[in-house]
């Protein structure tokens, strides 16, 4: 199973994600020297306290079938 970037999640949410998508680049593919980075923008207990966004995503990863959501 493939690894989803936090970003594309948080893309799904208008009040959570950046409004400049680039600001979301994790690399610049350009520069052979520039290592792949992610700094989350909000807090970790900000994001946890986001209960429909958990709820849609929990909601999302459980029709996918691939995982089972408790």
């Amino acid at each position: 199973m493939g690894h989803l970037p936090l970003q594309d999640l948080l893309a799904m949410s208008e009040p959570l994600r950046r409004q400049d998508p680039l600001a979301e680049q994790i690399n610049v593919p350009a520069n052979p020297t520039h290592f792949w980075k992610y700094r989350l923008h909000l807090p970790i207990e900000e994001l946890l306290e986001e209960v429909d966004f958990n709820h849609e995503i929990k909601k999302t990863v459980h029709q996918s079938g691939r995982i089972q959501v408790y």
